[in-house]
């Protein structure tokens, strides 16, 4: 088989040219390695579709004469695939796989040659019984030389239904130029190379060396360099208008001559222009940096580069720069760059961009620097007492910073950090530390750009100045002879310096400088005999004073007895308010002993002996006293103020309260004081009901009353109030005495009306006490004594409602004197002289102490009876105190047997409020309540 010599001139038999060549087929795929073979099934079925089995071929030049010879003997490769089906005895499918066939066939001497696709043969394994069914050829189907084209042709190989044509194609079919165009855009100035590539006509380079025809038009354009070769060197002057770049191609491949182009390529200058510039701020604190950011447009293809020249003195700063296209014929540039001033100034900051040939710069704002902000502390060292507050301020020094500042922060270095979001420029902090030391902090601010200025803060705490008491004589010195005193000193900032005073001298008995904690003495001699007063003052180096004084009595008398200067009210005092009282010591002549001091005792009793279960006393300059025993408190010596104990006591117990001062040192204790507690008339409160008569419209029901310690308050009052549309009623019930020392009130209630309205009872110091209750309007054709429903008042009808019912099914009571017998006459004077008797023992006196002279028996019911009419005959007088209660008094000497005058209104009224009290049912036909 004879070689073609384009075949001969490309190898020369070399092994390794041949398995180069076949490089371009990976189609062919692992058969190739088995000289043509099958190769391993896919796994998968055949992706193509089905093709025929034979094919004719030709192999033939275009564009150039070679020998016919040359088509003679050329080695043609193709490739298909056949699909292998494995179905088992059942008719199962087991597997399906695609392979790849790669075979060879060789031209003749006109180029032609033909090509017959084989398949496998069917076959079964009889011992398994599968069988393997092949089916195909599939495509698709590639052919092409198992060698590369000869110099100067491309190969361009097409599969057809039943043929093949294989073509090697000559070079210059086409011209191209670099860049590629329709149109180039260049740099005023520029140097730019243009550049022809020939292409064969399957689009690949052309081996061959075509010669080039260049040709330029247009005003301001020329070309730099010869014009020989493939490439040409041009620029465009500024200004210069559009231009046309021209070129045409030969190539002569044995006798014939093949030509491309013209190739024509428009030309323009874009030059390099600013299309915006601006910084992100035009005033900021020295060390701060402003953004600046330009984008510009220029020719494309081009290395842009920018800088920024920052004025006051600082060098220029090169942006960072990124380019992206924007259109045929320009380039568009975004560039930044951070500029940091260091020092205050007004910058005027330039930027310059340039592609090396063309430049463009533009002016920004102006950049006004402030000095960066800066902070003091006033005062730089500061000083505080342990447990008071610090005064420290924080102030932002003038000319720094950019206004206004947004706040201040402290950090004390003992506690949370404090912080205060205000313009400033000032801000005042009052951190307190517990206890003494040094303690470093922090303090900072930002002004309005959100630069920080910060610095140490160093508190020094020393504990509070503090001075103890005098010590030195405790009885009277005498006159002219010297005698020492001494206060200890401790805390706050020494040095300072010390003050010893005395009221009989012009001028300080002492002075100096106090270096350190400790005591301070002074020796001084008494010229005069009287009280003295001594006084020591200490100032430290910050100012702080304190002072300590003692009254010296000199060559005077002790204390012989102490007596009450200040008596407790002879009013009732309310259960829970402070009882003020002053006992003062005396000596032998009557004046007072100003050094009188020693620890005593109070003892507080009730009217049983016994002590008030809560009760509180304090004593000015000493405090709350400390609890010694039940009822007994201790008093120290320090709260005698020159002599005198003002003291002030409290109970929670309604009733007579006893007040003694004992254990004076060796004087005899004082006379005891009595002040009588009331009840807390302003917070009263009802509880536990008793329904007697219940009914929507028609109530009797006693309620208990108390104040908020559960005191009883016997001898006030409440009023009942009925309201409808245009009408109230309003009825003042007593409170009463019921068994077990509780009180109680009548809420009694008949609606004068058939219209619905409310109820309420209040007290005139405590405001409300009940309600307001509904009142529902009375049924068609009944009365206005309808029936009240219990539940308005939510009180069940049970045995405490009957029980209740008896206090009022009683007789009733005749109010004139002729309805009593000689044996009740009898009676009711002998209770009214008992009366008069428990009014002259007391002074004063309220119906519970009246209700007390009947001791080891109850006091009778008629007992409010007997002192309505001694006030109604003036033996009795009456007032009411501010706590509501009435009290009672002899309004003259009862001289003789009592003179019974009977009021008859105010003995019908006195019957009517002992009716209250009864407990006994009558026969007679029960009266009710109002």
């Amino acid at each position: 088989m004879a070689v073609p010599r384009w075949l001969r001139a490309s190898c020369a038999g070399s092994v390794a040219v041949l398995l180069l060549l076949l490089a371009p087929f990976p189609l062919l795929g692992p058969a190739a390695a088995h000289g043509g073979g099958s190769g391993a099934p896919v796994g998968e079925p055949c992706p193509g579709g089905a093709i025929g089995t034979a094919y004719s071929g030709t192999l033939s030049f275009e564009g150039g004469p070679l020998p016919v010879g040359d088509l003679d003997n050329v080695s043609i490769q193709y490739s298909y695939a056949y699909q292998t089906t494995v179905v088992n005895g059942t008719g199962q499918t087991v597997s399906v796989s695609c392979t790849t066939v790669v075979q060879t066939v060789l031209t003749g001497p006109d180029g032609a040659f033909s090509v017959t696709l084989t398949l496998p043969l069917n076959s079964c394994d009889r011992e398994t019984g599968d069988c393997e069914v092949i089916s195909g050829p599939f495509g698709p189907l590639s052919a092409g030389p198992t060698l590369a084209a000869p110099a100067g042709y491309g190969t361009v190989a097409t599969v057809y239904a039943s043929s093949i044509a294989i073509d090697f194609v000559a070079d210059l079919a086409s011209l191209t130029l670099d860049p590629v165009g329709p149109v180039a855009a260049y740099s005023p100035s520029g140097v730019e190379t243009v550049s022809a590539q020939p292409l064969t006509g399957d689009g690949a380079g052309t081996p061959g060396t075509p010669q080039y025809d260049w040709s330029l038009t247009g005003t301001g354009w020329r070309f730099l360099g010869p014009l020989t070769g493939s490439a040409v060197n041009l620029t465009g002057a500024p200004g210069a208008g559009p231009g046309t770049l021209s070129v045409q191609a030969r190539l002569t491949v044995g006798n014939t001559t093949f030509t491309a182009g013209p190739t024509n390529l428009s030309l323009e200058v874009v030059p390099t222009s600013l299309l915006a510039a601006s910084e992100n701020q035009s005033e900021i604190d020295a060390g701060e940096a402003v953004s600046v950011t330009l984008t510009a447009a220029g020719a494309p293809g081009y290395a842009y580069t920018a800088v920024a020249l920052p004025g006051l003195g600082l060098s220029a700063r090169p942006l960072a720069c990124s380019s992206e296209p924007n259109g045929a014929t320009s380039e568009l540039v975004a560039c930044s760059t951070n500029l940091t001033y260091p020092d205050p100034g007004v910058g005027t900051p330039e930027v310059v961009v340039t592609n090396g040939y063309s430049t463009a710069s533009e002016n920004l704002a102006p950049v006004t620097v402030n000095p960066p902000p800066a902070l003091e502390v006033v005062p730089a060292s500061p000083l505080a007492y342990a447990g008071q507050p610090a005064s420290i301020r924080l102030a932002a020094l003038p000319g720094t910073g950019t206004a206004p500042y947004r706040g201040a922060c402290l950090d004390p270095g003992d506690g949370p950090v404090l912080c205060q979001m205000t313009a400033g420029p000032s801000w005042s902090f009052a951190p307190e530390y517990a206890t003494a030391g040094t303690y470093v902090g922090a303090a900072w601010t930002w002004d309005a750009r959100g630069v920080n200025s910060s610095l140490p803060v160093t508190v020094t705490v020393a504990s509070p100045l503090a001075l103890g008491s005098i010590a030195g004589a405790s009885v009277p010195v005498p006159e002219g002879e010297p005698t020492s005193f001494s206060a200890n000193l401790t805390g706050g900032f020494l040095p300072g310096r010390y003050w010893w005073n005395v009221s009989s001298a012009p001028g300080p008995v002492a002075t100096g400088t106090v270096p350190n904690d400790g005591p301070l003495a002074v020796t001084w001699v008494a010229t005069l005999p009287g009280s003295v007063f001594l006084s020591l003052t200490v100032v430290d180096a910050v100012g702080t004073s304190v002072e300590r004084s003692v009254v010296v009595s000199v060559g005077a008398e002790p204390a012989q007895f102490v007596s009450a200067i200040q008596l407790p009210p002879a009013d009732l005092v309310m259960a829970g308010t402070s009882i003020g009282v002053t006992w003062e010591a005396f000596d032998g002549a009557g004046t007072p002993a100003l050094t009188f001091a020693p620890a005593a005792l109070l003892s507080l009793t009730e009217s049983d002996g016994s002590a008030p279960s809560i009760a509180w006393a304090n004593a000015s300059g000493a405090g709350p006293l400390p609890v010694v025993a039940s009822g007994v408190f201790g008093i120290p010596s320090a709260a005698w103020v020159l002599g005198r104990l003002n003291l002030s006591v409290a109970t929670v117990v309604a009733g007579p309260l006893t007040l003694r001062l004992a254990s004076l040192g060796g004087l005899a204790s004082p006379p005891p004081l009595t002040v009588y507690v009331g009840p807390d008339l302003t917070h009263l409160h009802l509880y536990d009901p008793e329904v007697v008569l219940p009914g929507d419209r028609t109530n009797r029901t006693l309620w208990h009353i108390e104040d908020e310690f559960g005191n009883p308050t016997t001898g006030t009052s409440v009023e009942v109030e009925f309201s409808t549309v245009g009408f109230s009623e309003d009825t003042v019930m007593p409170v009463l005495a019921e068994a077990g020392g509780t009180t109680g009130v009548w809420v009694n209630f008949s609606a004068p009306t058939s219209a619905g309205g409310t109820v309420e009872v209040r007290s005139p110091l405590s405001g409300v006490l009940l309600g307001p209750l509904q009142v529902p309007a009375a049924t068609s054709g009944a009365s206005g004594r309808t029936s009240w429903n219990p539940l308005v008042l939510g009180v069940p009808i049970g045995a405490a409602a009957l029980g209740a019912a008896a206090v009022v099914a009683r007789r009733r009571r005749a109010a004139s004197r002729s309805d009593l017998s000689e044996e009740e006459l009898q009676h009711f004077v002998e209770g009214r002289d008992r009366v008069i008797a428990a009014v002259e023992a007391a002074g004063v006196a309220d119906l519970a102490r009246i209700e007390a002279a009947w001791t080891g028996t109850a006091p009778p019911a008629e007992l409010s009876d007997w002192v309505a009419s001694l006030v109604a005959d003036g033996t009795l007088g009456a007032r009411t105190g501010p706590d509501g209660v009435a009290r009672f008094c002899l309004a003259a000497p009862a001289l003789g047997p009592a003179h019974i005058v009977l009021d008859e209104e105010a003995l019908a009224e006195a019957t009517r409020a002992r009716d209250a009290l009864v407990r006994e049912p009558e026969r007679e036909r029960p009266e009710e309540p109002r």
